[in-house]
């Protein structure tokens, strides 16, 4: 578990504590649509576990490695901020 951040068993019990997190908005299925990809296909050309590509485009990823991220921007050719976006009001995040 990293550093400072509580246990998904703390966060379970303390609800308030995932109001007060930033939200991570994940604007990869924008980018599946433009680049006419589906999950298994963001799958087969990264490497990555399919479920941790349906928890991004479903908004209920809780975290990202960083070698995933670099698959993925390399796979679209963006940069890190065109697939994430910090939203400093959870109401904003549309699923």
């Amino acid at each position: 578990m990293p550093l400072g951040l509580p246990s998904r068993c703390y966060a379970a019990h303390h609800p308030d504590f995932l109001d007060a997190l930033p939200v991570i908005r994940c604007h990869l299925p924008a980018l599946m649509q433009q680049h006419r990809l589906r999950i298994s296909d963001v799958a087969r050309e990264t490497g990555l576990n399919r479920s941790t590509i349906t928890a991004l485009c479903r908004q209920r990823a809780t975290r990202i490695d960083l070698p995933a991220l670099d698959r993925l921007c390399t796979l679209f050719q963006c940069r890190v901020g065109e697939l994430l976006e910090q939203i400093a009001d959870p109401k904003e995040l549309e699923v």
